[in-house]
């Protein structure tokens, strides 16, 4: 779900769970059912999102019914991708990002002023990654 939200920001209810239901059941919409669709949607509104907005990941409106990605969902969201892991030695790892994902990390890096110029990327990877564990830590602390 983060990661739909990622890459559109905010999103109506019912496109977030018609692209959840076509990434679940590996098919395209046009062979999704209504129900699949509605099955989807119902979880996503009395369940998922309600514990995400809990967390603090989205935002709902649910008047107008659409979910809006925070800045704590999207450090959250490059945290996950970052867990997809594959290490190459013992000091480096391997991670795939998609283009939005590097996007989100520049302005991160950008608006810290922890970060320099001269740090190595690594470094700013690690910082950061560092930061998501924290905050994960802090949040389960509190629940």
């Amino acid at each position: 779900m983060l990661s739909q939200l990622q890459e559109h920001e905010s999103m109506a209810l019912r496109d977030l769970a018609e692209q959840i239901a076509v990434s679940d059941l590996q098919t395209d919409i046009e062979s999704l059912s209504e129900e699949a669709i509605d099955e989807v949607e119902i979880a996503l509104h009395h369940v998922h999102t309600p514990k995400l907005a809990d967390a603090g990941y989205v935002e709902y409106d649910s008047h107008n019914q659409v979910i809006s990605l925070t800045d704590a969902g999207r450090r959250k969201s490059i945290e996950n991708e970052c867990d997809h892991v594959g290490p190459q030695s013992s000091s480096r790892i391997s991670v795939n990002l998609r283009p939005e994902t590097v996007d989100l990390l520049h302005g991160i890096i950008r608006r810290d002023d922890r970060f320099d110029a001269r740090m190595d990327y690594d470094d700013v990877i690690s910082v950061v990654l560092s930061d998501a564990r924290i905050e994960r830590e802090s949040e389960e602390e509190a629940q």
